[in-house]
C-alpha cells in the first residue's frame, strides 16, 4: 500500500509472542510453542502508537502482560523505520511506472483507462 499511495499516513507493523510459564517470551511462535505457551499475544502499531491487541492466555498476571507490551512494542517499533525505508525507493520506481503505462496507453488506438 505504501508502494503506491503517496498521502498514505505511514507503515504499520506487527508482532506476535508466546510466554512460557516461566515467563519466557517467544517472538514469532510456531504452531507447536502455542500450544504450549502461558500467553498468545498479538501486537500491532504504528512507531508513535499501539492500534491492535489481540491476546489470549491462562491465568497471566499483571506484570507478565506488562512485559509482554513492551517486548511487543519494542520489536514492531523497530520494524516500521525499515518499512518506510524499503517503501520510499519501491514508491518512487512505482509511481514512475504509473506514468509511463499512462503515457503508452494513450498512444495506443482504442485503449480505455
Amino acid at each position: 500500500m505504501l508502494a503506491g499511495v503517496n498521502d498514505f499516513e505511514g507503515p504499520i507493523a506487527g508482532v506476535r509472542i508466546a510466554s512460557d510459564e516461566a515467563g519466557n517470551f517467544i517472538f514469532d511462535p510456531t504452531f507447536e510453542e502455542l500450544e504450549k505457551s502461558h500467553l498468545d499475544l498479538t501486537v500491532a502499531g504504528t512507531a508513535e502508537t499501539i492500534t491492535m491487541v489481540e491476546s489470549q492466555g491462562h491465568e497471566v498476571d499483571n506484570d507478565l502482560m506488562i512485559r509482554a507490551f513492551e517486548f511487543c512494542t519494542q520489536n514492531y517499533r523497530g520494524i516500521v523505520p525499515r518499512t518506510k525505508t524499503i517503501c520510499s525507493g519501491i514508491s518512487e520506481k512505482f509511481m514512475n511506472f504509473q506514468k509511463w503505462n499512462f503515457r503508452l496507453q494513450k498512444k495506443i488506438p482504442n485503449s480505455s483507462r
